[in-house]
């Protein structure tokens, strides 16, 4: 339950839900009179944005080290393919399904002990802005840190 203040009133919101693209709140004023169901169109704004580009990427790695880099991402369908070059030197591929605000990316590369496995989640901006959190397998257990800021089309290549 959050109390925000509305219109003047003090407002209690007991629940939300995401229904047909549009973000729902219900929310009761403190004289505990229901009022209407309240439309937040960021959800709706962030489900128009196509993801397909280049980004600059921005992290933090296992040890703790930023990291920079560049991904890109191409939509097929309903799957989104990704590469990643960080560091100049390392690469990985993966691919990735979105749902409404978010954008989730399994992925692999090839390293000195074998293939290390990972999945990021990043939260989608309306500006096309993708914060993140990433983890590997094997790994530390830690959720790390990125963010894809979009540069360009992939047409503008």
């Amino acid at each position: 339950m959050r109390l925000f203040l509305h219109n003047g009133l003090f407002l209690c919101l007991f629940g939300a839900s995401l229904i047909g693209g549009e973000f729902l709140a219900l929310a009761i004023p403190s004289e505990r009179t229901p009022k209407p169901l309240e439309k937040h169109t960021k959800f709706k704004e962030v489900k128009e944005i196509g993801l397909d580009g280049v980004y600059k990427c921005n992290g933090t790695d296992s040890s703790g080290k930023q990291y920079s880099g560049i991904a890109t991402i191409k939509r097929i369908k309903e799957v989104y393919i990704v590469h990643w070059i960080v560091g100049g030197t390392s690469s990985f591929s993966g691919f990735g399904i979105r749902h409404g605000d978010t954008f989730a990316v399994s992925w692999t590369t090839d390293g000195p002990k074998g293939s290390l496995r990972g999945i990021n989640s990043y939260r989608i901006e309306a500006d096309r802005k993708l914060i993140g959190k990433w983890a590997t397998m094997p790994g530390t257990g830690i959720l790390q840190k990125e963010t894809l800021v979009f540069s360009h089309s992939l047409e503008e290549e």
